[in-house]
């Protein structure tokens, strides 16, 4: 069955890689699934495809990141300090524990915040293949929420 699809492809001249942000139909079907199940629109130019995680974060370092702008990411976690690196960035890697789960806290991350751009919170964090629970991203994204409003 896979060998004829593959034949299929082949005769139907489907030889070359997929457009770099994903095929149009492809991100079509995603808007409208994430429309049906979700209840949120987006458009599928607003949808990016790719092979991986690591283009789509690569492109959120290039996209939010300028060159000296300070990154906080938690230490052991993936390829974020490579990112901090290619993107010019002023890595602010914070030490994590087998206590939390090697994931940050609110606690963590307070000292650290002042004139950070980035937040990096991985989920499940890779290498170690832990993930935050509701209540630690909830603790984490009401503080933050409370500071950017200006009240902590």
């Amino acid at each position: 069955m896979l060998e004829d699809a593959i034949i299929k492809a082949y005769q139907n001249k489907q030889t070359n890689y997929p457009a770099p942000e994903g095929n149009a139909d492809l991100r079509e079907q995603l808007s409208a699934f994430i429309r049906h199940f979700q209840n949120l629109y987006y458009a599928p130019a607003e949808i990016l495809v790719a092979s991986g995680g690591r283009p789509l974060i690569f492109a959120a370092y290039q996209t939010i990141v300028d060159r000296g702008d300070k990154v906080i990411y938690p230490v052991p976690s993936w390829n974020n300090h490579y990112y901090v690196q290619l993107s010019g960035a002023k890595g602010c890697a914070i030490e994590t524990a087998v206590d939390n789960n090697f994931m940050l806290t609110a606690e963590d991350i307070r000292p650290h915040l002042k004139d950070a751009v980035l937040l990096a919170l991985c989920s499940p964090q890779n290498p170690t293949g832990t993930c935050y629970t509701q209540e630690q991203m909830k603790a984490i994204t009401t503080w933050l929420l409370k500071k950017i409003a200006g009240g902590g």
